[in-house]
């Protein structure tokens, strides 16, 4: 279905996340969303009960490139393009200080802070 104006957000469900999506959603978009948790999707969807026709809800991993681009061209397939994207994936794990700071976290911070943002910017373009 073709509409006017499509806003794509990785990390909708979340609380940053959920307040754009529902924003975006008082001014008429259809919106594709990522989530991570599944009850965080069926919370948003609960409490926004839009049709197929304006939602589109996606466990996507946006670590993972090809998968951020293949939620991108879903919403754009779904929608008949994408006007906006938000990248609202993040996290921190904070209370420690560099030293006790293992790999594995680290690591876990620039995918959910940084790899995220560059993918899901990367397949954004060609929309």
């Amino acid at each position: 279905m073709q509409h006017t104006s499509v806003a794509a957000v990785t990390g909708g469900t979340g609380a940053l996340g959920r307040a754009v999506v529902e924003r975006l959603a008082e001014r008429g978009f259809a919106l594709g969303v990522t989530y991570l948790r599944p009850e965080e999707a069926e919370s948003l969807e609960a409490a926004m009960p839009l049709g197929e026709d304006r939602l589109l809800l996606r466990r996507v991993d946006t670590a993972d490139g090809n998968a951020v681009a293949s939620f991108l061209d879903e919403v754009s397939e779904r929608f008949g393009g994408i006007n906006v994207v938000a990248s609202l994936v993040g996290g921190w794990a904070g209370g420690r200080d560099i030293v006790e700071t293992d790999d594995v976290r680290f690591d876990h911070m620039l995918d959910v802070n940084v790899r995220s943002a560059f993918n899901t910017a990367r397949a954004a373009i060609p929309h």
